[in-house]
């Protein structure tokens, strides 16, 4: 269910090698350390990713749509903790998906606010991340889904 985009940037998210302010300032090519999406902490990758308030905002939007209830949301783990409240293949490979899209969307609204001088809201990124997570969901059609499954993605869709 991944798409290579994404799961990419979340690869190396996960192994702390995406080029935030914090480690372009260490190679000497930027100045600048103040976050994009909030202004108000330096840009890191524990601080992009989930200590941002823009970025915690749209984390509890994706996890309340899942109705998945954990409180650290460290990036540190984040996978692990995530993919253990799912029930199942499909579902759990979903998730996984969906937090790869969030990463991915995240990391794109911070090179909008870089290029473009425009911050995506939450809530629009929420429903790009419902969008393409149905549309890969009905492209996967398949794949046998036990009743179980196909009633938690229908549950997750409506």
């Amino acid at each position: 269910m991944n798409i290579p985009k994404h799961s990419f940037i979340r690869w190396i998210v996960m192994y702390r090698r995406i080029l935030t302010r914090d480690r372009l300032a260490k190679m000497g090519i930027c100045q600048e350390k103040e976050c994009l999406l909030c202004r108000s902490e330096p840009e890191s990758i524990n601080h992009l990713f989930f200590a941002c308030e823009f970025s915690k905002e749209c984390l509890k939007g994706v996890l309340e749509w899942l109705k998945i209830g954990i409180k650290n949301t460290n990036i540190d783990g984040l996978w692990r903790r995530i993919t253990r409240k799912a029930k199942g293949m499909i579902s759990r490979s979903l998730i996984k998906a969906i937090i790869a899209l969030l990463i991915y969307h995240i990391w794109r609204a911070r090179n909008g606010a870089l290029w473009n001088k425009a911050v995506t809201r939450p809530a629009k990124i929420l429903k790009m991340i419902k969008e393409e997570s149905r549309s890969r969901t009905s492209g996967s059609t398949q794949k046998k889904h036990t009743s179980k499954d196909a009633t938690w993605i229908d549950n997750l869709f409506k």
